[in-house]
């Protein structure tokens, strides 16, 4: 949705991030609401600037591992310091991290549902030998 905002609809981007703050579930609604709040409040934070400390609010609020805020940082260092061609560019190539992230983590929760599950078997296996 912000790339659709920043390409199409030319929109400036503390009101972007507003409109978005608005539609989107917590905690990211309140991540962008608060990005775009520390952009209009005229103390003069950069765009990259405003994203850091909103990521603080995140951190706290979410389920995001540091591999994933990781990747937030690097576009947030990005956000706001070029054309709109270069955002969605980056936009992109965060999308594309997250995406790879989002594979391991299936891959890792596959594994660990089976180590679970074979841990729940032996342990079973072992109350019935303790029983008898």
């Amino acid at each position: 949705m912000l790339e659709t905002e920043i390409a199409y609809g030319a929109t400036p981007l503390p009101e972007a991030l507003s409109r978005l703050g608005d539609r989107m579930e917590e905690p990211v609604g309140r991540f962008l609401a608060s990005v775009a709040a520390l952009l209009a409040d005229g103390q003069g934070r950069t765009a990259g600037e405003a994203w850091q400390a909103g990521l603080e609010t995140l951190r706290d609020g979410s389920a995001l591992v540091e591999a994933d805020l990781d990747i937030l940082t690097q576009f947030g260092f990005g956000l706001g310091v070029s054309d709109s061609s270069d955002q969605v560019r980056n936009l992109r190539l965060a999308q594309e991290q997250l995406r790879a992230e989002e594979r391991r983590a299936e891959e890792d929760r596959t594994r660990n549902e089976k180590l679970w599950r074979t841990l729940g078997f032996l342990s079973g296996i072992v109350v019935v030998l303790i029983i008898f």
